[in-house]
């Protein structure tokens, strides 16, 4: 965990403070609080998966690390509010104060360990996010998120290509001069190394699939990957198992399955060519390794003995 000072002492590389707490507005991260679309990254997972937050056993430790503020474990309405109250409030400081003289940009572990500084520091005062269950349309409001595990169906390989493209808008949100990966790049990095099955380092794609986008995107792969699995029996409702992550997994499975395929009119078959036409190369099988030295009569004979002496 970094300290408050250690954030000030490092040196400013990419995107300033500033451009980062403006990109956080962007509607497919956090969005602002009075907006229509004021839900941020979870408004694409409510429209695709009707979820209004994410938790157990979905999320990962990082993903908490980086969006759960106020710390119960679930991602939810609550953590969007808290991030839109944060970042409105320090991009309009910066207007006010000049654009240099903002906090640094912070995950929500982070700011969990630094809001007392920054509030005392700067004059804010940014409520403890202990505790804090305002959500959008009520910034001030008691409404603790909830999640069911029951729920993580919605995010199992039945519903994988729905899962991919909600992290897609997110992903690949910028302002005019910071991306996703200037905010959360070790978040960045974990969604690529799950969802990045193409191996083009992003996210990409829609859901439904949209054929005029092509084929070889992640959304249109993970379809992919769901209709394999449960035609080799295994139950989908399961998460995705982390054998099939990313790039490498993905061309594992489309790898085994290509090269030990019988009947080439099935849907399985039908959906991989589209995939094949749209660009994406299938990875031959390694050659299989040398037959071990055949054994011979002379082989198995008695070594003679040195000098022939007995």
């Amino acid at each position: 965990m970094k300290s408050f000072k250690s954030f000030l002492s490092e040196e400013d590389q990419g995107p300033r403070e500033w451009d980062k707490w403006y990109t956080m507005l962007n509607p497919q991260i956090f969005g602002e609080s009075g907006n229509i679309n004021n839900e941020g990254f979870l408004g694409r997972f409510r429209e695709q998966l009707n979820l209004l937050s994410l938790g157990s056993p979905y999320v990962t430790q990082t993903m908490l690390d980086h969006f759960d503020f106020n710390g119960d474990g679930i991602i939810g309405q609550n953590d969007i509010a808290y991030g839109q109250i944060i970042s409105s409030a320090i991009f309009y400081y910066g207007i006010e104060n000049g654009i240099e003289n903002v906090p640094p940009f912070m995950i929500a572990s982070e700011w969990r360990e630094n809001w007392e500084l920054i509030n005392e520091q700067y004059g804010f005062d940014f409520p403890n996010p202990d505790g804090f269950f305002g959500v959008p349309d009520d910034p001030d409001g008691d409404y603790p998120d909830t999640w069911n595990p029951d729920d993580a169906v919605s995010l199992s390989v039945s519903r994988l290509p729905a899962v991919v493209d909600g992290w897609t808008s997110f992903t690949n949100a910028t302002s005019s001069t910071a991306t996703f990966a200037d905010l959360y790049p070790e978040m960045f990095a974990e969604l690529l190394q799950m969802y990045d099955f193409n191996g083009n380092g992003k996210i990409d794609g829609g859901f439904p699939p949209n054929p005029n986008a092509g084929y070889n995107v992640d959304s249109y792969l993970a379809y992919f990957i769901f209709e394999i699995l449960e035609a080799r029996g295994f139950d989908t409702s399961q998460q995705l198992p982390e054998s099939l992550y990313g790039a490498e997994g993905f061309a594992n499975l489309v790898q085994t399955y290509f090269y030990t395929r019988g009947d080439t009119s099935d849907t399985l078959s039908i959906v991989l060519q589209r995939i094949i036409d749209a660009g994406y190369v299938i990875p031959e099988l390694p050659a299989p390794p040398p037959p071990p030295p055949e054994e011979t009569p002379q082989a198995q004979a008695p070594q003679p003995e040195i000098g022939g002496l007995g």
